[in-house]
């Protein structure tokens, strides 16, 4: 009897004392967040980025190609698997973060390829290259070389359509499908976004909180919430790139790089889709328009509700659907 009167004491004991670690480690836990809430915010979206990669089973891996770094995420196809590498290009200020919110919608069986273009993102900058879209087209094409992507379904995102668009003209065979997401590089209606543009202002130069959330207004139908530190955080962070964007806009700004899009369509012939939302107010969907009278056989996607210019990140399981539907070669 006393050893089962010993035995029921330390039951609660043991109990309690798990309850006291547990209650302990949560406490530090939060405890971390908040400090790195406070302290180093951005750490939290990179946090967010490398659980996304997890979840969609990619590896982030790098390849110097002459004076270019690349750094990109990847997914080997499974075993057996004979379908296309997806390869998807993000565009003007962004990265291959920008494709992220996608991933859980697209296929898990096929090769899948997430980058960031050089002078982007994580991949090198060299203040002294040129970063153009044509010199862009040509570097994305020897990527592609040089990680075995011989058939490719090749989707870019605004200026990543562009030079999407142009690799492709330039290299039909290795292109087996062509998807376009409100590329740049087309003649389209002036909005107002582009007037201020054409006017020397530069949208993606953040200097301030009403900066970000004018930025916020104009790439998203429903912008996305983020606590205002954060968004305090990423405003400083974007300091860092103010000189290279300016420079960037003032070539875009330049009629020949304007529509530098153009002259590729005629040459496509592999399956093309074209994806906008109606709602865009950087890139008009107007574009389509030019699309239709140098490429006809293009298939058009016009996304009504719910999407501005970042149809990626404000309705993947839609865009994921339409990649999905593109025509076999």
């Amino acid at each position: 009897m006393i050893t089962a009167r010993l035995y029921v004491r330390r039951v609660p004991a043991r109990r309690a004392a798990y309850a006291a670690r547990t209650v302990a480690w949560t406490a530090a836990a939060l405890l971390a967040l908040v400090a790195v809430y406070w302290w180093r915010p951005l750490a939290l979206l990179d946090a967010y980025a490398a659980w996304s990669r997890w979840r969609a089973g990619l590896e982030t891996r790098a390849i110097t190609l002459g004076h270019d770094r690349w750094v990109y995420d990847e997914r080997e196809a499974a075993r057996g698997d004979a379908t296309d590498t997806l390869v998807l290009v993000h565009g003007f200020a962004g990265s291959r973060a920008d494709w992220y919110p996608l991933l859980p919608y697209l296929p898990r069986s096929g090769r899948l390829v997430v980058v960031d273009l050089p002078g982007w993102g994580a991949s090198r900058r060299d203040p002294h290259a040129d970063y153009r879209a044509r010199a862009q087209a040509r570097r994305l094409a020897h990527f592609l070389d040089a990680i075995e992507a011989t058939r490719v379904h090749l989707v870019g995102h605004s200026m990543g359509g562009k030079i999407s668009g142009i690799a492709a003209a330039w290299h039909p065979a290795r292109i087996t499908a062509l998807t376009l997401v409100a590329p740049s590089g087309l003649h389209y209606t002036e909005n107002e976004f582009m007037r201020r543009v054409l006017a020397g202002e530069d949208p993606f130069k953040l200097r301030d909180h009403a900066d970000y959330a004018r930025l916020l207004h104009d790439g998203f139908e429903r912008p996305p919430p983020l606590p205002r530190h954060l968004e305090d955080a990423l405003v400083q962070a974007n300091q860092q790139d103010h000189a290279f964007y300016d420079h960037m806009l003032d070539v875009l700004r330049r009629g020949e790089h304007r529509y530098a899009l153009e002259p590729a369509l005629g040459r496509l012939r592999m399956p093309v889709q074209i994806v906008w939302c109606r709602h865009d107010r950087i890139l008009d969907a107007s574009s389509t328009a030019t699309v239709q009278r140098l490429l006809p056989q293009a298939r058009i996607d016009i996304i009504d509700e719910g999407c501005g210019h970042m149809p990626m990140m404000e309705v993947p399981e839609i865009l994921a659907r339409l990649l999905h539907a593109v025509p076999a070669p």
